[in-house]
């Protein structure tokens, strides 16, 4: 049906077919996806999810083997670690590979014996994962892989280690996801896949409800729990299959079944209760524009004090000269303007539902093409796009959403590219809409092209910020959303990142629901209070730095890993990065270079980071050193990147607070030189000894072990739970005018830290001859402390002749700084 408006009676008409101005077309036509179904059944009884490979015990089991994952619950992936290196394995799955000649009898004898099932296959792939009943120890694990290799079925059964790769919906591969008909590839290319890791971040989705007003067919009103559930009926109309791709875009299951239509996924992050408004469902007589605002109405009704999200893909034109005219357009605004502002629920209530502040309106701008306006659309993209008219000022909770072609990166990643041939502009937002997958049916799927493909991927975003924050009123969503957005162009509507525009609801660094879903990736921290801890991040450090834990090296290709804090698809590389907005004090896209020194070490401590460009590692960093880091984890993260950066496989050191220690000795003496002086301290081992023995060897950077010599000890003053950390690199020490100049590092030196206090020992070695052949060495030392906590301010400088026992010289006023900087 080709709409036309001649009049302002055929005017009301213009909701009747999503064919004007949500306009869809399909690209691929419909199919279906099953899987393997249920196999030949569970046989032992054990309740595991799985399957036993189905056919005749005699046929080859490799010819047997199809698509399959099982729905598997989160204890069902339940992970631990193996200590001291803490490797994490899943602890009821295991790898295996079928020998080939093996049949269908022969392997599903071998995984009856042990109770398992097969939780994951692939067609014709003789690589499976085996679930099994949970074991009480890696040991038994490993017992029961031993026993599926004895029974002749496998020829090799390992426990499945690693750490969780994707933040895709585990049944999205990452290559569909970066092609151009990947099922998720407009989300990846709106940043959807990093902000999927903040799922668990939604306080609650209770109080958030969707209203889909569209085509579907059911013949009446339905509320529906996730996507697409309990929609049973068939199409009641040509245009009905409409409404299901929308839906299935806005809020389709995360992570279904490895069907075709399992892989539906939507953009909102968690089930809402959703109210549709069936327009297949009319009745004669009735105004359609009459019939969805009762049926908005009606579904407010049900819980006015809950926050909505309203999606409406639908409108007037797909031509220029369908579109309303200016007037027309400005006539209809005001009506919904009022209409919508005087809703009142059908329940005894004091004031009208507050539809500015309550209810997020999104929108498709309509598909006339770049001649044709988005306020000429529809009556509600009018009321929000236009200005006041008469008494009614425009709609403050309005995004209207044009539709953006994708373009792929010089890296591979998708990313919103122009506005589409056939999107009308002028809308204020923009999202993918061009070959988007989603439901055409409650069981067939498509690709489907239009505004109205672009528009419920915003109402997810929207309804998921909600879900975060419960409490923030519709303009304050709208507002983020249109300020954290891709590389802005005036000429354009912005197109949405859906990961900024959820890291925008964090407001400091003791109120970041998001940044603490997602670092909190390890089980133990994932359902826990603010703070992550050790746990999470050894599994960062190994998905960073694979080699040092037995892996191989990452591979220089998206991943879209739970790991990948910066949003830019990879994850720990070092020579990628990304505008991030550590500080969470700026909603633009561009960051100002700047010394965060808020939480680091101690209040004297500085780390230089430039926010339009980030590594995932400088992140992680950064927040190990703040408040949602638990602090008390940090000396076993100290010493994790100290080990793994002595491995020989990793080649590089590695550190999130590498300290330089600046001591200013302020004073000048006689009978010595280099004063006043500016010492550095750097290249930090952790946790040396303290021993008095004399200095006999040089340094470790030198060959010996680093460990404060001489007496008495200064590191005796400190507290005996503190690590004490030796510089192995030291300049600027003053020396005597009568001794050697300074030629060898000396392992006395020394930094520790508690709170805001903090203790310096800065030493530097001379070797020297007298007469010739008698070789002497002295050390020269400044020994400080700040003076906190009633241990009062001192600074000595002195020497150790000869190794022997320190002698101060004079007492000087010192203050020292300190840098930190994150080696990767």
């Amino acid at each position: 049906m080709r709409c036309t408006l001649k009049s302002i009676v055929a005017i009301a008409l213009l909701a009747i077919l999503s064919a004007c101005g949500g306009n869809s077309s399909d690209s691929t036509g419909t199919g279906t996806g099953t899987g393997t179904g249920t196999g030949t059944g569970t046989g032992t009884g054990t309740g595991i999810p799985g399957i036993l490979i189905p056919g005749l015990t005699t046929e080859l089991a490799q010819s047997k083997l199809d698509d399959y994952a099982a729905i598997r619950s989160e204890a069902d992936m339940s992970t631990t670690s193996i200590p001291p290196s803490d490797t994490v394995y899943y602890s009821q799955q295991l790898f295996a590979i079928i020998r080939v000649g093996a049949t269908v009898g022969e392997v599903n004898a071998a995984l009856e014996s042990v109770g398992g099932r097969i939780g994951f296959s692939a067609r014709r792939s003789r690589v499976v994962t085996i679930q099994v009943p949970s074991p009480d120890s890696l040991a038994a694990l490993n017992a029961v892989a031993a026993r599926l290799v004895a029974s002749g079925s496998f020829t090799s059964v390992q426990p499945a280690i690693g750490v969780v790769p994707n933040a895709l919906p585990p049944n999205i591969s990452v290559s569909e996801a970066v092609t151009n008909s990947g099922p998720t590839l407009h989300h990846i290319a709106s940043n959807f896949a990093p902000a999927w890791n903040a799922k668990d971040a939604a306080a609650t989705s209770a109080s958030v409800r969707f209203i889909i007003v569209d085509y579907f067919g059911n013949g009446s009103l339905s509320e529906l729990n996730g996507a697409a559930t309990g929609i049973t009926s068939g199409f009641a109309c040509n245009s009905c299959e409409h409404g299901y791709h929308v839906l299935g875009i806005a809020t389709g299951s995360y992570g279904g079944a490895m069907t075709s239509v399992g892989k539906v996924t939507g953009a909102s992050q968690g089930n809402f209760n959703i109210d549709v408004v069936d327009l297949a469902a009319i009745p004669k007589g009735v105004i359609p524009e009459e019939y969805i605002y009762s049926g908005i109405k009606e579904a407010i009704t049900k819980s006015p004090q809950s926050k909505f999200v309203l999606n409406m893909s639908l409108g007037a034109c797909n031509t220029p000269g369908d579109c309303m005219d200016e007037e027309t357009s400005k006539g209809l605004a005001e009506i919904w303007r009022t209409r919508v502002r005087d809703l009142w629920p059908k329940l005894p209530v004091t004031q009208p539902f507050d539809y500015d502040n309550q209810l997020i309106q999104v929108t498709s701008a309509g598909n006339g093409g770049g001649a044709a306006k988005a306020s000429h659309n529809s009556a509600w993209n009018a009321a929000v796009l236009m200005g006041k008219i008469g008494l009614e000022p425009p709609l403050i909770n309005g995004l209207v959403v044009e539709n953006r072609t994708v373009k792929f990166s010089d890296s591979g990643l998708p990313r919103p590219g122009d506005v589409a041939a056939t999107s009308s502009i002028g809308g204020n937002i923009a999202a993918i809409g061009e070959n988007v997958y989603s439901f055409t049916s409650p069981n067939t799927v498509g690709l489907k092209d239009g505004t109205s493909m672009a528009s419920p991927q915003v109402a997810g975003l929207a309804a998921s910020m909600l879900a975060v924050r419960p409490t923030l009123n519709s303009s304050k969503v709208v507002s983020t959303i249109l300020a954290k957005r891709f590389v802005p162009d005036s000429s354009l509507a912005p197109a949405i990142d859906a990961y900024a525009a959820l890291l925008a609801l964090d407001t400091s660094i003791d109120d970041a629901p998001v940044r603490s879903a997602i670092l909190r990736v390890s089980s133990e921290s994932s359902s826990s209070g603010l703070n992550f801890r050790y746990a999470d991040v050894k599994m960062f450090l190994q998905a960073y730095f694979p080699v040092a834990y037995g892996g191989e090296p990452t591979q220089s290709s998206p991943r879209f890993s739970r790991f990948d804090l910066n949003g830019d698809g990879y994850d720990g590389e070092s020579n990628r990065t990304s505008p991030f907005d550590l500080e969470f004090n700026d909603l633009s896209t561009q960051f100002t270079p700047t010394a965060i020194s808020r939480y680091l070490l101690n209040n004297a401590s500085q780390i230089l980071l430039n926010e339009n460009s980030v590594t995932d590692f400088e992140i992680l960093c950064f927040y190990i050193n703040s408040p949602l880091f638990n602090q008390s984890d940090k000396q076993s993260v100290d010493s994790e990147l100290a080990r793994i950066s002595s491995l020989p496989a990793l080649g590089k050191k590695v550190s999130c607070a590498e300290p330089t220690i600046v001591l200013l000795v302020n004073d000048v003496n006689s009978g010595w030189i280099g004063l006043p002086a500016r010492i550095s301290l750097t290249n930090f081992v952790p946790f040396f000894p303290a021993t008095t023995f004399g200095n006999s060897a040089t340094c470790t950077n030198q060959g010996a072990v680093a460990g404060e010599r001489g007496s008495p000890l200064f590191s005796a003053s400190i507290p005996n739970n503190l690590g004490l950390q030796a510089a192995l690199n030291v300049s600027g020490i003053p020396t005597t005018t009568t001794g050697g100049s300074i030629n060898r590092n000396n392992c006395s030196s020394f930094y520790a830290s508690s709170g805001s206090q903090v203790w310096i020992n800065a030493t530097g070695r001379a070797v020297f001859g007298f007469g010739g052949s008698v070789v002497s060495d002295w050390e020269y030392q400044v020994r400080y402390t700040n003076g906190i906590n009633g241990v009062g301010n001192q600074c000595t400088v002195g020497v150790v002749p000869n190794s022997g026992v320190f002698l101060p010289s004079f007492q000087s006023v010192c203050t020292h700084s300190v840098l930190t900087s994150i080696n990767q």
